[in-house]
């Protein structure tokens, strides 16, 4: 930022989000208009609503920081040496967002970058980062990361959604151009580089979504906790997932998550593999009842194998194959492996239930 630059360092505004949502629909119009003209992007039906909804989306994170945020946190003063486990994952994939899309702008992949930013933005930034900010999330700490993540994830989507960014920037805290425009592209930061936290975080998100995945193939209602233990063949690996236990716990829904020895069986219990040297064991004392949940589940497999069969069997007609349109063979071939995987996943409940 150069000192020529008008800067715009006023207290922000939360109203006005009506003429917000006008901008935006400003915005779409803009972008659905240059790209199609340039041919970058492929602007089928499926593509235009994803994006349509990413850009309203946009506004949420963007609100939740800003009704959160103390007196004097600008997002200009993050403390390297405070930061958490999960503060230093976010600033390591930031960092590579920024490197990636960067070198596809640079190659004029302008798809390639677009769906690398909203990746990161939707798919972590929002789906994991802020749902871990939520606890700490009235540390000063907390909310200077979250506003300079956000400040750089506007400033990379700046070049595809002009107008959205522009307005948003606008009312966000801190010293900023009196447009986005004129603001220095963001730069990668070998001090975010953290390998280490990344390897946490796989862990931390495998838990999370084996536990989520049993109480789904068990049908275990979203308002019950479950008791869970989880299992670590290293122990340096337990070391840093104590760290993280509240945090699986309230994105499982879990409760009570407690570490025992890698071979410890347990009775009225399902088991999920995380991670090979990783695993978790549900406790379903009081949840479900083990017998009608296998003859339930036996049921599904049996139904599966049934529909397996019958599209074998169609894609086994040559005559299928070779008169149907490519689409409809490669639809029904991709229906087959997801089915084949459901059987899998089934029978591996099946046996993992104690």
């Amino acid at each position: 930022m150069t000192d020529s630059m008008e800067v715009n360092s006023s207290k922000p505004q939360t109203s006005g989000w009506v003429h917000k949502l006008l901008i935006t629909a400003i915005s779409i119009q803009g972008i659905v208009l240059v790209l199609t003209a340039l041919d970058f992007v492929d602007l089928s039906l499926p593509f235009v609503t994803q994006v349509i909804g990413f850009i309203y989306l946009a506004f949420v994170p963007g609100m939740l920081i800003l009704m959160n945020l103390k007196e004097g946190v600008t997002g200009d003063a993050l403390d390297l040496k405070g930061l958490s486990l999960f503060d230093r994952w976010i600033l390591h994939e930031l960092n590579e967002t920024v490197k990636k899309t960067t070198r596809a702008i640079d190659a004029f992949r302008l798809n390639e970058a677009l769906n690398i930013v909203m990746n990161f933005f939707w798919k972590v930034f929002c789906d994991w980062y802020i749902e871990i900010a939520k606890i700490g999330l009235d540390k000063a700490q907390r909310q200077e990361v979250l506003l300079f993540v956000l400040k750089k994830t506007l400033l990379l989507l700046h070049p595809f959604m002009p107008f959205v960014t522009d307005e948003l920037m606008a009312i966000l805290p801190g010293e900023h151009p009196e447009t986005i425009g004129v603001a220095a592209w963001p730069k990668a930061d070998k001090r975010f580089e953290d390998k280490t936290a990344v390897g946490v975080m796989d862990k931390v998100c495998a838990c999370v979504l084996g536990i989520r995945q049993r109480r789904h193939d068990l049908n275990i209602p979203p308002a019950a906790k479950v008791k869970g233990m989880l299992m670590c063949a290293k122990k340096e690996d337990r070391a840093a997932l104590e760290e993280a236990v509240p945090v699986i716990e309230r994105l499982a829904g879990a409760e009570g998550v407690a570490f025992e020895g890698f071979g410890v069986v347990c009775p009225n219990s399902v088991t999920f593999i995380a991670q090979p040297k990783l695993k978790g064991v549900l406790l379903l004392e009081g949840l479900v009842d083990i017998r009608k949940e296998k003859d339930r589940l036996g049921r599904d497999i049996k139904t599966l194998q049934g529909q397996v069969r019958q599209k074998e069997g169609l894609l086994k007609k040559q005559g299928f194959v070779k008169r149907a349109p490519k689409e409809v063979v490669e639809k029904e071939r991709a229906r087959l492996e997801e089915l084949r995987l459901k059987i899998k996943n089934l029978s591996e409940v099946v046996d993992g239930l104690k």
